[in-house]
């Protein structure tokens, strides 16, 4: 499992084709020395499985510029309204209408965190922009 983490990690930056073939090359070791773990055998099968149903989008990551690798960001920026949403409210749970009108109040804790310092929050935006715009 460390194996295939650190493969994913992608740490020195292998291109797709490379990070394939070296993660197959591991789930076929995997299956060569699958008899020998006893009563983890069966994980591996599992491993194997999920991978298999997961191969389409595993690698996508690496395909497309800045698409993470997770989604954190993502859980971020939703933990960050619910902290927003709980010191303006005093309540220490987010409140039942976050759910309910929730994309509102997320645009409304992203909108709080460019007013903190809107320069870092659109330089990378602008950049981004920029470069799918101009021909290159």
């Amino acid at each position: 499992m460390h194996q295939a983490a650190h493969l994913l990690a992608n740490t020195e930056q292998h291109d797709v084709d490379t990070l394939k073939r070296d993660y197959q090359q591991l789930l076929s070791t995997m299956t060569q020395q699958q008899e020998q773990l006893g009563a983890l055998a069966p994980a591996v099968a599992h491993f194997q499985k999920v991978t298999a149903s997961y191969w389409e989008g595993l690698f996508v990551c690496y395909q497309v510029t800045d698409l993470p690798r997770t989604n954190n960001d993502l859980e971020q920026f939703f933990g960050t309204a619910r902290h927003v949403e709980r010191r303006a409210t005093g309540r220490k749970r987010a409140s039942p209408t976050l759910v309910v009108r929730g994309s509102v109040r997320v645009v409304a804790a992203g909108a709080s965190r460019f007013r903190r310092d809107p320069q870092t929050y659109l330089a990378p935006l602008e950049e981004r922009l920029c470069r799918l715009s101009l021909p290159s």
